[in-house]
């Protein structure tokens, strides 16, 4: 039996095949949809460690943190900490968002959109100073390998 291909319709349904691809990762992790957690007031401080200082963080949690930053956050925020690239600087970050509970600083690396929409005050004010720029979202991210990449961030 021959089987005759049709060259042309064949590399029609390789162009859809591949525009299919294409958009199912844009979709998936361009714009994730995230539904939007409800923001922690003062009074319901959770007790998430994060520590300020290096001594606050065993090596493991810094050294896990380091592959989350590059894997997660490095395209965005520069590596050495102190200096701004597409995103802040992020060395001092528990010290800026110590007037929050840590929950929230959390949420915001989840999906800072969710605390913008909320009105939070620390997400506002980045939203403005970063002309409303919105952060990828990281929904995926454990309170665990959220701790351990402040270790990270914190450790210089």
């Amino acid at each position: 039996m021959e089987v005759k291909i049709n060259l042309r319709a064949f590399l029609s349904l390789c162009w859809l095949f591949l525009l299919l691809i294409i958009t199912l990762f844009v979709s998936a992790f361009m714009w994730p949809n995230v539904p939007p957690e409800e923001h922690l007031s003062d009074s319901e401080e959770t007790t998430i460690p994060l520590g300020n200082s290096t001594s606050d963080f065993d090596p493991g949690q810094i050294s896990e943190g380091k592959v989350l930053f590059r894997n997660n956050c490095a395209t965005c925020h520069n590596k050495n900490m102190k200096d701004d690239m597409t995103g802040p600087a992020l060395g001092g970050i528990t010290e800026r968002w110590e007037d929050f509970p840590s929950a929230d600083l959390f949420q915001w690396i989840r999906n800072s959109q969710a605390l913008v929409q909320e009105k939070h005050p620390r997400a506002m004010s980045l939203w403005k100073e970063w002309d409303k720029k919105p952060m990828t979202a990281f929904p995926n991210l454990t309170d665990e390998d959220l701790t351990a990449l402040v270790a990270y961030i914190e450790r210089k």
